[in-house]
């Protein structure tokens, strides 16, 4: 991973967003299910949004599923 897309994946950006700058990379393209995942957490976004209920946390949580103490594929803390 360049070190323009780790400093990009750290900085203050929604969390699907991170998901896209850790888990695509420009010579071998999307992780393998990742760009499934990725889809699933875009599309769902979009039917919130027209709810006007949007909870992008939530959204990746539910997508990527819960383990104790942090959400999977992210790879931090919560």
């Amino acid at each position: 991973m360049s070190f323009q897309r780790i400093f990009a994946a750290t900085k203050e950006t929604s969390r699907i967003n991170q998901f896209n700058l850790t888990h695509y990379f420009d010579k071998k393209g999307w992780g393998a299910g990742a760009k499934e995942k990725y889809d699933e957490m875009f599309n769902a976004i979009e039917r919130a949004s027209q709810s006007g209920e949007v909870d992008e946390e939530r959204i990746v949580a539910d997508v990527l599923g819960y383990r104790s103490g942090y959400i999977k594929g992210q790879g931090t803390a919560q």
